[in-house]
C-alpha cells in the first residue's frame, strides 16, 4: 500500500481523506458515548434520590444542577416508581425522548 501511496499523487490524496473521515468518526462515537454516560450518571443519581422521595428542586440541588436539566429525567423516572430501574428503564427511555446532545457534558 505505501508504494502505491508514493506512486499515485491521487490515491495519497484519498488515503489522507478517508482517514480524515475514520478519524472524525471516531471522535464523534466517542463524543456521543461520554455525553451518554454522563446522561447515564445523571439518571442513575436522579433516581436513586427519587426512591428517597426527594422533591425535583431538592434533587436539583443537591446535585447543583438546573431544575430544568433534571427535569426530562424526572418525568421520566416517576412512571417506573417505586422501582426507579435506572439502568434498563430509565435511560433507555430517556435516549429515546431526549437528545443526548442536550444533556449538558
Amino acid at each position: 500500500m505505501v508504494e502505491i501511496v508514493k506512486i499515485d499523487p491521487e490515491t495519497t490524496i484519498s488515503c489522507v481523506r478517508l482517514m480524515e473521515k475514520i478519524n472524525m468518526s471516531k471522535a464523534e462515537g466517542m463524543a456521543v458515548g461520554k455525553a451518554e454516560g454522563k446522561a447515564e450518571q445523571l439518571i442513575h443519581q436522579v433516581c436513586k434520590k427519587m426512591k428517597k422521595n426527594k422533591t425535583l428542586a431538592e434533587i436539583a440541588e443537591e446535585l447543583e444542577d438546573e431544575v430544568s436539566a433534571i427535569e426530562p429525567i424526572y418525568n421520566i423516572a416517576k412512571a417506573f416508581a417505586p422501582g426507579y430501574d435506572p439502568k434498563l428503564l430509565v435511560f433507555e427511555r430517556f435516549l429515546r425522548e431526549t437528545e443526548v446532545e442536550k444533556v449538558r457534558v
